[in-house]
C-alpha cells in the first residue's frame, strides 16, 4: 500500500485530508485550491526548514479528536506554525500551536483573511504568538493591502520576552471577540492600526495589557475601540507608542472606549470629553458617560504650590446661558481657582462657588455659547 503525503493529497485534487499519525511535513496550499486539514488529535511538525503550512488558497483547520489535542509545531528561526499569504483565506477551528524558543510567531498573517475560532497557545520566545499584518510596509506591502483578522475565542500565554500575545501590525485591521490571554512579561496586545475588542480577558503580569500607536514612517495609524472585556496590568492598562510622532503622514491615534472592566483606572487622555472611570462596587473600574454640566477629572498638575490638586475639565458644543451663571457639579474637585476659558465670540468668563458665569465685552452673555471649555484647579 502506498501512502501518499499531504502535498500529494493537496495534488491530486483532495478537498479533506485528515491526520493518521504525528507528521513531519511542510504542507503547502496552492492559490485556488480550497482544503479541510483535520489534525484529528496527531502533530503536524514540519521539515524543520520551512513554515509547517503555508496558505495561499482556501484553508480550514479542524481537529475531530475528543481531546482537542491536535498540534501544529515548528522551531525554525524567521517560520511560522502557520503562515497566511497573501490573497489566502484561513479559518482554524480548533488547534494547539506551539514552537521551540525562536524569535518567531506561531500565526502571521499577510492574507485576505484570517477567522481563528478556537486556538491554544502557550509559548516563550521573543515574538508574539499572533501577527497579523506587516512588520516593514515599505518592503512586505508596497502595494498598502489591508489585511484582516478576527479572533472568536483563543488561550494564550507567552512568558519569556515575547512582545504580546496578539500583535496587530501596519495595515493590520483586527477584531478580538473573547478569550484569554495574559503575557507574564509585555504587552498582551500591541495594534499599530485598527483593532477593536468586545470580549476577553487581557492581563500583563510584568507590564500593561494594552499598547496602540501611530507610525508615520510605515503609515501606522491606531484606531481602538474597546466595547467589552477584562483589562489587567500590573503599571496601568494602555501605553501610547505614538507620543511625539508628529512628521510625515503621521495621523493622531483615535481612542473609542466605552465599556469594559479595568483594575486600574485609564488615563482620562484615551477616554475623551465624554467618558470617565467609574468605581465599581468589585473595586474594579469600569467606563461611564460623562454627565450632563458634570466636571471631569483629568490629571493632576505639577509645580511650586499645585502639589495633589486636581484638574477639572468641562466641555460642551452648545450651552443654553440664562443671567446668574451655569450651576455645575464638580464631582469630587473642590475648585480653588479658573485655569481658563474658551468659547466663540470672545467669552471670558468668572467662578462664582458652583456657577460659573460668563461674560462678552464687559456685559453678561444671554442665549446660546456655542464650544464651551473651562479648566479649574481644586483638591
Amino acid at each position: 500500500m502506498i501512502i501518499m503525503t499531504i502535498n500529494e493529497q493537496i495534488a491530486e485534487g483532495a478537498k479533506l485530508i485528515v491526520l493518521t499519525q504525528d507528521t513531519d511535513e511542510q504542507i503547502t496550499v496552492p492559490k485556488g485550491v480550497s482544503l479541510v486539514l483535520d489534525l484529528a488529535g496527531f502533530t503536524l511538525r514540519g521539515d524543520g526548514v520551512e513554515h509547517t503550512i503555508l496558505n495561499n488558497g482556501t484553508l480550514r483547520i479542524i481537529d475531530s479528536s475528543i481531546g482537542l489535542t491536535g498540534t501544529i509545531y515548528n522551531n525554525v528561526k524567521s517560520k511560522a506554525c502557520i503562515f497566511n499569504n497573501f490573497g489566502g483565506l484561513l479559518v482554524v477551528d480548533d488547534a494547539t500551536l506551539t514552537r521551540g524558543d525562536v524569535s518567531y510567531y506561531c500565526l502571521h498573517n499577510w492574507g485576505e483573511n484570517v477567522t481563528i475560532n478556537h486556538v491554544k497557545i502557550n509559548i516563550s520566545g521573543n515574538a508574539a504568538a499572533i501577527s497579523n499584518g506587516f512588520y516593514t510596509p515599505s518592503k512586505e506591502n508596497p502595494d498598502k493591502v489591508f489585511v484582516s483578522m478576527v479572533i472568536k475565542d483563543a488561550d494564550i500565554t507567552t512568558s519569556g520576552s515575547p512582545n504580546a500575545c496578539v500583535k496587530n501590525d501596519e495595515y493590520g485591521v483586527m477584531a478580538i471577540m473573547g478569550g484569554r490571554y495574559v503575557s507574564q512579561s509585555q504587552y498582551a496586545v500591541n495594534s499599530w492600526n485598527e483593532l477593536s475588542v468586545t470580549g476577553g480577558y487581557f492581563e500583563s503580569v510584568a507590564s500593561k495589557p494594552l499598547v496602540c500607536g501611530s507610525t508615520p514612517s510605515s503609515g501606522g495609524h491606531c484606531q481602538l475601540k474597546i466595547t467589552g472585556g477584562t483589562f489587567k496590568g500590573a503599571t496601568g492598562i494602555m501605553d501610547d507608542c505614538s507620543e511625539g510622532q508628529t512628521s510625515g503622514d503621521y495621523v493622531a491615534p483615535v481612542w473609542a472606549i466605552t465599556a469594559g472592566s479595568y483594575n486600574t483606572p485609564i488615563e482620562a487622555a484615551f477616554l475623551g470629553d465624554t467618558m470617565e472611570m467609574s468605581l465599581l462596587p468589585d473595586g474594579t473600574y469600569g467606563v461611564a458617560m460623562v454627565p450632563k454640566n458634570k466636571w471631569k477629572v483629568v490629571k493632576a498638575p505639577t509645580g511650586p504650590g499645585l502639589w495633589g490638586f486636581l484638574c477639572g475639565v468641562y466641555t460642551k458644543e452648545k450651552v443654553d446661558y440664562t443671567a446668574g451663571g451655569i450651576e455645575l457639579s464638580f464631582q469630587s474637585i473642590t475648585p480653588v481657582a479658573l485655569l481658563s476659558v474658551a468659547a466663540e465670540g470672545g467669552v471670558t468668563g468668572y467662578l462664582n462657588g458652583n456657577k460659573l458665569q460668563l461674560f462678552r465685552g464687559g456685559a453678561e452673555v444671554s442665549g446660546e455659547i456655542k464650544n464651551l471649555t473651562v479648566a479649574v484647579i481644586g483638591h
